[in-house]
């Protein structure tokens, strides 16, 4: 683990500058190609990890930030200089060590906005933005057609609550790269003169860039296709910590949605955005991207105007910096992470009604005064077949799933050893259920290929007996 790898944890692509050192936006201010990275640098308890500076390419000063990867983690990442060395694999001796190494800081001043909000350009490199938003489209249009025809990856959006009007809304898309010797997933590769880049050589051939396999996340705005993030399907072998992958060439524009509201709730993913988008008109999204990433001029100016913003980033041991500057720079801003899960993602997948949870967080005068139609969350029937509640009922006692796969033509229960071994009446109940009773049977079988749990098996059992209820 080196500091580059740090970086690209954060979800930055940085890009060869000159002789050794790299550049890309800083995590910081937000400076594209002044956030400069020397591999192999470093001195002491940080030798050959690597060092970093704001301020040494193209963009101007730069915040000015620098230091070796233990100052990375500590800067940017809001760690302790034990953590930061543990997490470095760093060993240390006394605990007088922080003090040593840090050197004294300035009394912080806390003011609103005292930040210089980033005006979010193209990439240097990129000397055709033009050529690079027409052959990204291409690849954007050519990824939503491949995953409106896969319905086990359509299943896993909507299991995260991202439903196929969502991925319509969004372009969503899946890159299935190449196969190549029985193994699939495998990344693709495009020149990078084709996309409009700078045509780099390297021993008298083209430069390429990489195109992983994954779920596809175009951003547009008022400017058109401005990035490209993918979701990867397979784990970086070389930071397995990775998951996220930002398209070379892409514009570091904020993903924001509904710049008009009054209330904002600020979430790290594009896809925990479009999901709570789906069931809520309360508030206007901002996405980050990463933890460390700061809202750019078009983001700060919404936020500015607005009354509330309930920041719902991970609360997890590298939150703490990056939750306190919002905090510090933004007064009307409110903690508020999901009840359940890591993640609104994963708070979706337990169950969690994502209307009331941002409904709860907002002030009073805010829920008196907003009277919402909800459209998109489908009604609870009327009465579900005694069936199909038990088996929900089952499910939801047990922790389990119903499998579904080879196209429809198997299925069956995946229920914990543990419980099936202290309720083995009920886990036969199950199996009963799925293949025997006619019409439990008959919902399932009209699902995709997927591993089904309790909350979005009842919200699509509550879906369909409803519309056969209206037929």
């Amino acid at each position: 683990m080196n500091i580059v790898d740090l970086y690209k944890e954060d979800g930055f692509e940085p890009r060869r500058a000159s002789g050794r050192e790299l550049q890309g936006p800083c995590p910081l201010c937000g400076g594209n190609d002044r956030f400069c990275l020397y591999p192999g640098q470093g001195e002491g308890k940080a030798a050959g990890l690597g060092t970093f500076h704001c301020g040494h390419g193209k963009g101007g000063a730069g915040c000015g930030k620098g230091g070796d990867a233990i100052s990375y983690l500590t800067q940017i990442r809001g760690m302790s200089f034990g953590d930061a060395c543990a997490a470095l694999g760093i060993e240390t001796t006394r605990p007088s060590n922080s003090m040593q190494y840090r050197s004294p800081k300035p009394p912080k001043v806390v003011s609103r906005h005292s930040f210089d909000p980033r005006r979010c350009d193209w990439p240097g490199y990129v000397v055709d933005p033009d050529m690079w938003q027409q052959h990204a489209q291409k690849f954007v249009d050519i990824c939503h057609e491949t995953l409106l025809n896969r319905p086990l990856a359509l299943a896993y959006l909507e299991q995260r609550g991202v439903g196929l009007d969502q991925v319509k809304k969004y372009r969503l898309g899946i890159h299935l790269g190449k196969e190549k010797d029985d193994k699939q997933w495998l990344p693709s590769f495009r020149p990078q003169k084709s996309w409009g880049m700078v045509d780099e050589q390297k021993n008298g051939k083209p430069q390429k860039f990489i195109l992983p396999a994954g779920i596809v996340i175009p951003y547009f705005n008022g400017h058109g296709l401005r990035r490209i993030r993918i979701r990867l399907a397979k784990k970086d072998q070389q930071n397995p910590k990775k998951k996220y992958h930002v398209v070379k060439g892409s514009a570091m524009d904020t993903w924001l949605q509904h710049p008009e509201r009054e209330a904002f709730v600020v979430v790290e993913t594009e896809l925990d955005g479009a999901m709570i988008d789906r069931f809520t008109n309360r508030v206007g999204i901002v996405a980050l991207g990463a933890l460390a990433m700061k809202p750019d001029t078009e983001t700060a100016t919404a936020l500015s105007k607005a009354h509330s913003i309930l920041l719902a980033l991970d609360y997890d041991g590298e939150a703490p910096k990056a939750l306190q500057w919002w905090m510090d720079n933004y007064p009307q801003c409110k903690r508020w992470p999901v009840p359940v899960g890591k993640d609104p993602g994963e708070a979706y997948e337990q169950g969690l009604d994502i209307d009331e949870w941002i409904l709860a967080g907002l002030p009073a005068a805010m829920q008196l005064t907003d009277e919402i139609v909800q459209e998109t969350t489908p009604p609870a029937a009327h009465t579900l077949p005694d069936e199909v509640a038990e088996l929900l009922d089952l499910f939801l006692q047990s922790g389990g799933a119903v499998k579904i796969y080879d196209q429809g033509m198997g299925v069956g229960p995946v229920i914990p050893d543990e419980w099936s071994a202290r309720n083995p009446e009920k886990r036969a109940r199950i199996t009963q259920l799925i293949h025997s009773a006619d019409q439990a049977g008959e919902f399932i079988e009209h699902l995709p290929d997927a591993v089904y749990r309790y909350p979005l098996l009842s919200r699509l059992a509550n879906t369909y007996f409803n519309e056969l209820e209206d037929a």
